[in-house]
């Protein structure tokens, strides 16, 4: 029989392999029915939706998702990706972004979805034909929620009020050149 100092050790060792090793969630892309959006303008009549945290490597497959697919025209085919998110990686949201930008879809966020932190960069790379140029389409249904927020910093890795300063002005430059 094992003694309680046993059982302790046990759960303390299932413990830490748990909480140190976190599976790799990434975005996963899936085509979706066409939706009607109201008012002007180009619209999507392909749907694509994103969901899922956002992870390096994420761009690299919704190249590879777009890759199989007709590409957005001004006449036929107009592609909108459906984001739905928590967000993560802010550099990998940033890749996200400007290819949905280069193969020119309208980002949407749904009623009931959100798309948060992250993903709202992502979000901001939305883009559409217009009859003589390529223009900024991003659609937000009401009841849809998209969230931007200020720098994060981890409690235990906050430092100095200067470095946390300078850590937000690079990443404030980060996204503005985007």
């Amino acid at each position: 029989m094992l003694s309680h100092r046993m059982i302790r050790l046990f759960v303390g060792l299932l413990l830490a392999a748990l909480t140190s090793v976190s599976p790799l969630v990434a975005m996963t892309f899936t085509l979706i029915e066409p939706i009607e959006f109201p008012g002007y303008g180009p619209r999507p009549n392909h749907m694509i939706l994103g969901s899922g945290p956002i992870v390096p490597g994420d761009t690299q497959v919704f190249e590879a998702f777009m890759a199989r697919l007709p590409r957005t025209d001004i006449a036929e085919v107009q592609w909108g990706i459906a984001l739905d998110s928590p967000g993560g990686s802010l550099a990998e949201g940033v890749r996200l972004g400007e290819a949905i930008r280069k193969h020119v879809v309208t980002t949407v966020v749904l009623n009931g979805h959100s798309c948060e932190s992250a993903c709202a960069v992502a979000f901001l790379g939305g883009s559409a034909y217009y009859a003589t140029s390529l223009g900024v389409i991003r659609l937000l249904q009401p009841g849809g929620r998209l969230g931007y927020h200020w720098i994060a910093v981890e409690d235990d890795r906050s430092g100095t009020v200067n470095e946390t300063l300078e850590l937000a002005r690079a990443t404030n430059a980060f996204v503005r050149d985007y």
